[in-house]
């Protein structure tokens, strides 16, 4: 394909040379000199461009190849295309190339120019805010500090009031152990009376004679007999330790 587009442009160059070369000019009488350098320097110029070609070219002899004299014409015509300007530079991408790379090697230098300054700001700011950022390490220990005492004082207080809690606790197992012992030496006290009472009820109601009973109800002071086996009762009712 771009055999047939070099092809292509080497025709529609001919063409344009034998416009040129065909074109009719004027008498160099009539038209003045500034106007017909124009028209003189064109014909010079095409028959310049035909002088190049055959002096490329040169005398082909009759045994080479068409393809051969095909390809010398082609290079003969690119050559003189490039000197006339009609013809791409073969280069241009080439060159396009070092000038997106020479972009981006400075477009890559200054952002590396602006990460270190930002790095040096970054790098600077805490500095600035040296103070400051002490005054607030300061605060938060001071905190924590304070808190600690108020928990250690809270601590304290527990314990003691859960050594209180114990002692009532003992105090209390203490106590009743006490009535307890006390509401059964106050039963044992309880039957022993209505048994010496019961005993007198007999002995009342075994006698014949109700007037010797109503003598025997006099000797209910004898019943102080028995007062011997309640002090010992209550001596040791009342020896029992209360605290």
């Amino acid at each position: 394909m771009s055999f047939l587009q070099d092809e292509d442009a080497a025709r529609a160059f001919e063409a344009a040379l034998s416009f040129v070369d065909e074109y009719p000019f004027q008498d160099t009488d009539h038209v003045p000199s500034s106007a017909s350098s124009p028209a003189q320097s064109r014909p010079e110029s095409s028959a310049m461009v035909r002088a190049e070609t055959f002096q490329v070219l040169g005398p082909q002899p009759p045994d080479m190849d068409d393809k051969m004299q095909r390809r010398a014409r082609t290079n003969a015509k690119k050559r003189l295309l490039r000197k006339a300007g009609l013809y791409d530079d073969p280069n241009r991408a080439r060159k396009e190339r070092k000038l997106e790379m020479t972009f981006l090697r400075r477009k890559f230098e200054q952002l590396q120019l602006e990460l270190k300054t930002l790095q040096d700001q970054q790098k600077q700011k805490p500095r600035k805010q040296g103070p400051e950022g002490r005054s607030s390490q300061q605060g938060v220990l001071a905190t924590r500090r304070s808190n600690m005492e108020v928990s250690s004082a809270w601590k304290e207080v527990a314990k003691r009031q859960r050594e209180q809690r114990d002692k009532a606790e003992k105090e209390n197992v203490r106590l009743r152990l006490i009535m307890e012992r006390q509401h059964k030496l106050a039963e044992a006290l309880e039957t022993l009376v209505q048994a010496r009472i019961k005993q007198q009820m007999a002995e009342f109601s075994a006698l014949p004679n109700p007037t010797l009973g109503r003598c025997f109800t006099g000797r209910t002071l004898d019943f102080r007999a028995d007062i011997k086996d309640f002090k010992g009762l209550l001596g040791e009712l009342f020896s029992l330790p209360i605290g």
